[in-house]
């Protein structure tokens, strides 16, 4: 069972990769995926959140870490919903209204959700 699991969890990640690429985004780093597959498949958003803070907390040193900034700023935010902590989450999606750029559908969505 565990094998088929992983099997979908890895098409959600190929699905998420792709679709990003089609739509001219960057694909998500290494440490956004970690802290992804911990809210998604071991379903852990206390931990998830957490990593997700560290990286759009700290300084990016690349244009994809900035895409992630945005991406981990939205899912620190859902984790944080999901947990019952909706002033954690409402200091999420404020960074991301903020820091995210101009037009973006993520801070649309954060916007949407404060």
């Amino acid at each position: 069972m565990r094998s088929i699991q992983g099997l979908f969890i890895l098409g959600l990640l190929l699905c998420a990769v792709f679709r990003g690429r089609a739509a001219g985004e960057s694909p998500p780093g290494p440490e956004f995926l970690e802290a992804w597959y911990l809210e998604v498949a071991a379903g852990s958003f206390e931990e998830a959140a957490r990593q997700y803070e560290a990286i759009y907390l700290r300084r990016p040193p690349a244009a994809r870490a900035s895409a992630d900034r945005e991406r981990a700023a939205y899912r620190a935010g859902c984790c944080y919903e999901a947990l019952g902590k909706e002033g954690l989450a409402a200091l999420a999606y404020d960074w991301l209204d903020r820091s995210g750029v101009e037009d973006s559908l993520l801070r649309r969505r954060a916007q949407a959700r404060l």
